[in-house]
């Protein structure tokens, strides 16, 4: 039996409950997701005692010296030879990542010292909060079961909960593109929904961090809104066109 079983069948079971009984407390369904969201990134940090390869030990080392300086990355704090500062697995200032999820880390480890956990910890709270978001986007673009049925299965992705654990490359910074991408889409179904001005500040603000996390990609979801905009531009004057043609006015 592994040591975090209780872990394991205590997430699994809130994500049954939560598809259970959402149509009569969807409340209670809702934080249930949540919680079991939370457990199931704990189960997986938990799996492997130790920093994995590729990128896990070098966005550690860079977060660890972080915690110290916050803003200088470096990933050789004191080079006593010289490197070549193009070599991101043997320089001193590490600017091979943006620095936002390197600063959730450097805070985790400042807060709960230097261990695998600590170094995964931002982690877990971004994979308990994901589904959330997932609920309420696919609640905005469908309906509230797509939105829950999209929600349980990014909570128990094999692939995401991996990242938690930093078992594959680009790890943790991986998982914070996708929450914060995933956040400004959210807000910019809020935003077409209410046309409120605070969800245009919520869109700038996960925008700018995925920015801060993965650079010109974060923009994703601004890029396709402005797309979808000139396309229905177009298209409604192409309709117009059609059918208030002056040609067609004699008849």
């Amino acid at each position: 039996m592994l040591p975090n079983t209780e872990l394991f069948f205590a997430s699994l079971t809130c994500v049954i409950l939560c598809l259970i009984i959402y149509e009569y407390k969807p409340r209670l369904s809702i934080a249930l997701l949540v919680l079991g969201s939370f457990f199931i990134g704990l189960f997986a940090a938990l799996l492997d005692p130790y920093l994995n390869l590729w990128d896990e030990q070098y966005h550690a080392l860079v977060a660890k010296n972080l915690s110290t300086n916050f803003f200088k990355p470096t990933l050789y704090q004191q080079p006593l030879l010289s490197y070549d500062y193009q070599n991101w697995i043997g320089n001193h200032i590490w600017l091979h990542k943006q620095p936002f999820f390197l600063w959730l880390m450097a805070i985790s480890i400042k807060i709960f010292g230097n261990s695998e956990i600590a170094v995964r910890v931002p982690s877990i709270i971004l994979h308990a909060l994901l589904p959330l978001l997932v609920f309420k986007l696919g609640k905005n673009v469908s309906n509230a079961k797509i939105g829950m049925y999209g929600a349980c299965l990014i909570a128990t992705s094999y692939y995401i909960n991996e990242l938690v654990c930093g078992k594959f490359s680009t790890d943790h910074n991986d998982l914070a593109f996708l929450v914060f991408v995933t956040g400004s889409f959210w807000a910019l179904t809020e935003y077409e929904m209410t046309r409120s001005k605070k969800w245009l500040v919520a869109i700038g603000l996960f925008a700018g961090i995925s920015v801060l996390v993965k650079w010109l990609m974060g923009l994703l979801a601004i890029f396709l809104w402005f797309g979808w905009k000139l396309v229905k531009a177009a298209i409604t004057k192409q309709f117009s066109h059609q059918t208030f043609d002056p040609g067609l006015a004699p008849y």
